[in-house]
């Protein structure tokens, strides 16, 4: 795959790990990708906002480009609850704008 290095950002596993360990406890195997972008977002933006991120009504957490197949998944290997009741927190404290989905 070709890619123009200076648009591409990777995110060094020790990241991973810190989130992991000290945003989430070591909830759940890892963080799901949009927790950990969150979390890179709140180091190095001004503002952030959240919008989209969260369950559908079966509980089921799936990406925005994709059905669901498998309705019994829910987070998979992602600590959602924690993820989303973090994310709550962090709007009721102003550090974040959290625009919630239905």
């Amino acid at each position: 795959m070709k890619a123009n290095k200076y648009l591409v950002m990777i995110l060094n596993p020790a990241f991973m790990r810190y989130v992991h360990y000290m945003w989430l406890e070591k909830k759940g195997y890892y963080p799901s990708t949009g927790f950990l972008a969150l979390v890179l977002s709140l180091h190095i933006c001004d503002e952030v906002s959240v919008f989209g991120y969260g369950a559908d009504s079966d509980g089921n957490w799936s990406h925005y480009w994709q059905q669901l197949a498998n309705k019994k998944i829910k987070t998979g290997s992602h600590p959602g609850k924690t993820e989303y009741s973090i994310i709550q927190e962090l709007d009721e404290q102003h550090k974040v704008k959290f625009y919630k989905g239905f």
